[in-house]
This record gives structure tokens, sequence and C-alpha cells, in this order.
């Protein structure tokens, strides 16, 4: 089983290393990186769902009665409470993960592995699940089907353009292996699905 496991880390890492030798050193895209975190921090999510709430307020102002949009603004209130329960629960889902296994990111095992730091060293954290991708794949998804669920098409392409580019750079960085950015995914649909299932069980 060992042997097994070995044989895929070195494949991944083969692949991180194919990854930096199609692509260049990580280096050469601090912008795209600066950007990357900036969608998959927590706090920028925060600020995204307020900003979100006070335009569909903003612009449900003057097609409600004042008891309409109180009532409205209390439910999105009562949302944005809700989804940040979420977030902060799949964080604390995701650090019992990590430090459950313990698992070193792709360029400390192995120093071929190129890596930039940004804001500050990853090194001592470790790399498995990935939080970003699993709180940004949580977040946009309960974003659009909480404020937009007529929108299911959008959802999906926007969802999977964030992900794809936020996996991409995290593989480029070489912060995370394959097997980190699919269990991460994994991790983030199986909370959702108790979410929802939450969600559906109160409404009754």
């Amino acid at each position: 089983m060992y042997n097994i496991f070995l044989k895929i880390f070195l494949f991944e890492e083969f692949l991180i290393k194919k990854l930096q030798d199609t692509f260049g050193s990580p280096e050469k895209y601090r912008h795209f990186i600066k950007v990357c975190k900036f969608f998959s921090k927590s706090k920028t999510q925060k600020y995204l769902l307020k900003a979100l709430i006070f335009l569909l307020i903003f612009f449900n102002y003057n097609k409600m009665t004042t008891y309409e949009l109180l009532n409205q603004a209390f439910i999105y209130i009562l949302e944005y409470i809700k989804i940040i329960i979420l977030l902060s629960t799949a964080k604390f889902i995701n650090q019992i993960v990590k430090n459950s296994f313990k698992i070193k990111r792709p360029y400390v095992i192995n120093n071929e592995l190129l890596n930039v730091v940004i804001t500050k060293d990853k090194s001592k954290s470790f790399s498995f699940p990935s939080n970003s991708v699993q709180n940004s794949f949580i977040f946009y998804n309960v974003l659009f089907k909480t404020f937009f669920y007529n929108y299911e098409y959008l959802r999906i392409i926007i969802v999977s353009i964030m992900i794809i580019y936020i996996s991409f750079i995290k593989m480029l960085r070489a912060l995370h292996y394959p097997h980190d950015i699919l269990a991460s995914i994994i991790l983030g649909r199986i909370i959702l699905y108790y979410y929802f299932i939450t969600q559906n069980f109160l409404k009754i």
C-alpha cells in the first residue's frame, strides 16, 4: 500500500514539474496569483456577500413597501449569517483533516519544485486538502444557489472557471498536489450537500 501511495505522489510531482516546465516559474505570474488569492480569501468572500446584499436591497428599494423591504433585508441578513457559519464550519473541518494527515506541501517535499512567496511562507502549513479550493467551491456555489437560483447554467460555468483557475495557480506554485484539489472539491460537495439538507429540513 505504501508503494502505491509513493508512486501516486511521485507521479503528481512529475505533473507539477511538467506544469512549471511548460508555463515557467510561478514568479512570472505574481499578478495572476494575487487575483487568485483575492477571490479565494474568506475576507473577500465576506465583502462580496455584503456588497451583493446591499445591491439587492438597493435595487428593490422603490419596488417594495417599507415593511416588505425590511422583511427582505431580514431574510438577506439571515442568509448572510448562515453562509458565514457554513464557511467557518467548512474551514474548521478542513483544518481537522489537514492536521489528521499532516501532508507537507509539494515544494517542501521536492526542492526541485518552485514556489513564490506572496504574503506569507506556506512551508509550515499542510497540503491536504486545499482550504482555498474547498471554501471557494462552497462559497460560489452557495452564493448562486441562494441568490441566483434561476441561473443554474451560469453557476456551473462561473464556479467551474473559478475552481479551475484557483487549482491551476495552486499547482503551479507547488502548494498542492492534484489529489489535494480533488479531495477539496469532494469535501466541499459533501459539506454543501448536508448544508442544503439542513436548509430543507428547517423549512419544513
